[in-house]
């Protein structure tokens, strides 16, 4: 598993939702030298991008989603949110693993993240929210 083959699987992985994008760009952005974001962080962040998108004008998720309306969506609702599916299909994948402290990067694929893989897959996962939202 090399950074090349995270980005290319961000490229073409199925988008039933904005979940899995935005999991992705929470670690990223918010993991520390180890590649952890702690929890209690990741849910503030990932309920802060849907509020942010409120914010704006924009439809933060589909109708169907508790995150349609993010503003009263509790910590633990989020974190059920993220963990029913969506970080469970990033451990499956090898990419990112979770328990109740943190949310993180494989260790040894962090340690090969180099700056342009980061920003490049910064890149792909604002493409594919992109074109995500283009479909609602």
């Amino acid at each position: 598993m090399t950074p090349r083959d995270l980005i290319n699987y961000v490229s073409t992985m199925p988008l039933p939702s904005s979940y899995p994008s935005v999991t992705l760009l929470t670690v990223l952005h918010f993991a520390d030298p180890a590649g952890r974001c702690p929890k209690e962080v990741f849910i503030q962040q990932f309920r802060n991008y849907y509020i942010g998108r409120e914010n704006a004008g924009l439809k933060p998720e589909k109708t169907e989603s508790p995150l349609f309306d993010p503003q009263p969506v509790t910590d633990d609702q989020v974190w059920s949110l993220a963990t029913g599916e969506t970080l469970r299909d990033w451990k499956a994948t090898g990419y990112l693993d979770f328990n109740e402290e943190f949310v993180r990067f494989h260790s040894g694929l962090w340690a090969d993240l180099r700056a342009a893989d980061i920003a490049q897959l910064r890149l792909t996962l604002i493409a594919r929210l992109d074109q995500y939202y283009g479909t609602l």
